[in-house]
């Protein structure tokens, strides 16, 4: 059946459809086309998604935010294709075409029902379908599943045939080969003649984020991009300035060495390509508006007025394996030492670090020992299976002006420096860590490079708390 036949029959069911949304409406149903993840706000746990429905296109696809204290008054599987019914649900607000609603525990119910067999999700918040629901449900069902061979990206998206235009959420692997992408900018860095680094956004998730740029004063993690434009279009986006609209033509997907998923814009070396690629675009324009659209969303899912502001980038960039949320360093020196080993989280910009040469830092270490062995041969076991560690500290500061030591030693410290041999201090060797080093202080126009670090609180011998580096990788930005 065409769209238009699968309208005229849920209208005849007396279904409030998406294109024909009034304020005052209190139930809907519709089937989910995209999901996020379950997420604590101040008070309740919080669940978004958006519905569509026959009626409706990728502008004016109703956004949904459900509240409940417990995350069992939500849909903890709901996955794209699935079909809800809200009750007894409120008018939020309107962005462009596209409307909210808010679901609260308080008063409202929902049902969604899985895609393949229409079995419910577990949820507290249920109420019982009538027949009619049920022969919604299947009707809806039956268009979701005649319409899922259709491309991912809409035919009105498309700037022309053969290269679509893609939302961050659509960039994956198995999308296609070339695309273009309309984004918001968060940082601009040039990292050679022939590279720049663009950190961007448009306000939906990223399936395989970079977490190293991640700060709790802008965009979360999940929702950045990074992109690298070679060659001319290095020199193409020098204009870019933090918050700027841009459409990006003809870019690829890659994932990078630290399985995060990037977005290229490769040089024309062969000169047969004329066109700019990158276009910077007006407030006013279809995807302008609907980049705006989606920042509105965004800022207030999160609840946050707060705007968004420049991630400083550099050249040296640091990983933790690390889980979980940051750790302020005042609430880690305040805590009592745990009976078990506990990693720590810490964000923070390095100022100094100790000794100041290099070479002091590379140190002979006994595998046998476990120990500094000064030496071919070890003074303890006297066994010369030497090898080579880092020795030093590392003082930091995070965003609250709150400082602490970080010690590098033993053989995980062999680790931190994965684009340097670990070896005898050679002036190469020297060199590059002292580089490294160096570069890890490098402040950005806009103020301290942030890192990621790993901590591990630990006793001396003296009895006084330390704080040892795990876990984690400088690498240089290429």
């Amino acid at each position: 059946m065409r769209d238009e036949e699968y309208i005229e029959q849920l209208k005849g069911l007396h279904v409030n459809i998406i294109s024909e949304f009034d304020p005052h409406m209190s139930s809907m149903c519709g089937v989910v086309a995209s999901v996020n993840q379950i997420k604590k706000t101040r008070g309740d746990y919080m669940q978004n998604f958006r519905l569509c429905d026959p009626s409706s296109n990728d502008r004016n696809e109703v956004t949904v935010n459900l509240f409940d204290a417990r995350t069992d008054g939500l849909f903890g599987g709901l996955q794209k294709g699935d079909i809800v019914f809200l009750c007894d649900v409120e008018y939020n607000r309107q962005f462009g075409e596209r409307v909210q609603v808010v679901g609260r525990a308080r008063r409202g119910f929902w049902v969604a029902l899985r895609r393949s067999t229409l079995a419910e999700h577990p949820c507290s918040r249920r109420f019982d379908l009538s027949e009619t629901d049920w022969h919604v449900a299947r009707l809806l069902k039956q268009w979701h599943d005649a319409h899922e061979t259709r491309d991912a990206v809409p035919a009105e998206r498309e700037l022309r045939p053969g290269r679509p235009l893609l939302r961050t959420d659509e960039i994956k692997e198995g999308c296609a080969q070339f695309f273009d992408y309309a984004c918001r900018v968060i940082a601009n860095s040039l990292q050679a003649p022939e590279r720049r680094v663009l950190l961007v956004t448009d306000f939906t998730i990223n399936s395989q984020p970079l977490q190293t740029y991640n700060t709790r004063t802008t965009i979360d993690f999940e929702y950045i991009m990074q992109v690298t434009l070679w060659d001319e279009n290095a020199q193409d986006g020098a204009s870019l300035e933090p918050k700027s609209l841009v459409m990006l033509k003809n870019c690829t997907r890659k994932t990078s060495l630290r399985r995060a998923q990037e977005v290229v814009i490769r040089g024309d070396q062969r000169k047969v390509q004329n066109a700019a690629r990158i276009i910077p675009i007006s407030p006013e324009s279809p995807q302008g508006r609907t980049l705006i659209e989606l920042e509105n969303e965004y800022w207030t899912q999160k609840g946050n007025p707060e705007h968004m502001r420049e991630v400083p980038l550099g050249p040296l960039l640091s990983t933790t394996t690390i889980k979980g949320s940051y750790t302020h360093i005042e609430e880690l020196v305040d805590r009592p030492l745990p009976s078990q080993p506990v990693k720590y989280k810490v964000r923070a910009h390095v100022m100094g670090y100790c000794p100041a040469d290099a070479q002091s830092w590379i140190q002979s270490w006994c595998k046998a020992c476990r120990q500094p062995s000064p030496g071919e041969t070890c003074r303890i076991c006297s066994q010369t299976s030497q090898t080579y560690i880092y020795q030093g500290f590392l003082r930091v500061m995070d965003e609250h002006d709150r400082r602490l030591i970080i010690s590098i030693t033993g053989a995980s410290s062999r680790k931190h420096f994965p684009h340097i041999r670990v070896g005898p201090s050679t002036e190469d060797h020297v060199q590059a860590l002292q580089a490294s080093l160096d570069v890890m202080m490098q402040r950005g126009p806009r103020g301290p490079t942030y890192h990621d670090f790993g901590v591990l609180p630990y006793t001396g011998k003296d009895q006084e708390q330390y704080y040892l580096l795990v876990d984690t990788q400088f690498m240089l930005s290429r």
